[in-house]
């Protein structure tokens, strides 16, 4: 009987997807330990705001890993119960999704404000809205109709006021002049809560400042217009994490700022300036998740200074902006190996 040649088995082979993980069930690299630390951290009353927390590591680390997990386990109610009234509101910006924006600080201010407007209350949002240039397309579109709509009204309250200043008016007016003589008439109610929603939005026009940064940063720099817009910030931060009745912190703000360093270096430090700037309002934590070693770099080659070498030069930069660094220490081979013999969904090649 002719036996037939069994070849041995190979090993298999195993790529992976550069997809961070997003739970801790997925999590082999045992990042779910530090996630909870951070979690504690972040949502403790006693830890000071505003803060600058960097996760830095190379490429293919698990940065962006370990801040997903972080992510994930502020929105457990478990975890923000008895010491928040609210969960955390985070806010997710890929500075390399924006690197070809003429700023991408700009960018980040923007997508900030725009996570925190539809969070304040509603009284707010009409009295202070955000500026045109941070709207897309079809929100424009309805804030022209909504001032085509509060224009028309204005007009008609302007008109039914002289008309009831004027009683010899009324009767050439016809139907219209009878319409003051009412005080309880829908019609002078909705217009004169026209008008007074009118005057209020053009009193609270503190959005004007941030407006003009987003379209022109450099000007509003030039005139001296970054602490107004640092203040419209504010007031967003403010109307968004507060309590409506008691005035205090009802939640914290988290930003988590992802692949800074693959931008280039110029718009590397516009966001760097904007974080230190802009985002230092009480209850705002921002997360830096990025290499460190090209920032501070770049940050040496801007700054020069002939009596201080460059690498001190970058970590004095860093001292400045950021609060708190945490260094991924390396993966350990076991570690690696959990991850190819059981990676996470979709992350498998």
């Amino acid at each position: 009987m002719q036996r037939m040649a069994v070849d041995p088995p190979r090993p298999r082979l195993a790529m992976m997807s550069d997809q961070p993980v997003t739970r801790a069930a997925q999590d082999q690299l045992g990042f779910t330990a530090y996630a909870g630390v951070f979690t504690a951290f972040f949502l403790d009353k006693a830890a000071p705001t505003p803060m600058t927390v960097a996760i830095s590591g190379p490429w293919g680390s698990g940065k962006t890993s370990l801040a997903r997990l972080i992510d994930d386990r502020l929105q457990v109610k478990e975890n923000w119960q008895g010491r928040w009234f609210e969960a955390p509101l985070t806010c997710w910006f890929n500075a390399w999704h924006h690197a070809d924006a003429a700023n991408v600080g700009v960018a980040l201010a923007a997508h900030v404000a725009r996570i925190l407007a539809p969070e304040r209350p509603i009284w707010w949002r009409l009295l202070q809205p955000l500026p045109a240039a941070m709207l897309g397309p079809t929100r424009r579109w309805w804030r022209r109709i909504w001032q085509g709509v509060a224009g028309a009204a204005l007009t008609a309250a302007v008109l039914l006021a002289v008309a009831w200043l004027v009683p010899a008016l009324r009767e050439k007016l016809g139907p219209i002049g009878a319409l003051p003589g009412d005080a309880t008439n829908p019609v002078v109610l909705l217009a004169g809560g026209s008008t007074l929603l009118a005057l209020a939005v053009r009193a609270f026009k503190a959005s004007g400042a941030l407006g003009a940064y987003l379209e022109t940063p450099r000007e509003a720099a030039a005139k001296g217009s970054m602490a107004e817009v640092r203040a419209h910030l504010h007031d967003l931060v403010r109307q968004a994490l507060r309590q409506r009745r008691t005035g205090k912190l009802n939640r914290r703000l988290v930003i988590f700022i992802d692949d800074l360093e693959r931008c280039p270096e110029d718009k590397a430090l516009g966001v760097c300036e904007v974080v230190s700037q802009l985002l230092d309002h009480d209850g705002v934590i921002v997360v830096m998740i990025s290499d460190l070693a090209p920032i501070a770099a770049a940050a040496a080659a801007r700054y020069q200074d002939t009596d201080l070498p460059a690498a001190v030069l970058g970590q004095r930069y860093l001292d400045k902006l950021i609060n708190m660094r945490f260094n991924l220490p390396p993966l350990s081979p076991e570690s690696v190996q959990r991850l190819f013999d059981n990676p996470p969904p979709g992350g498998a090649l």
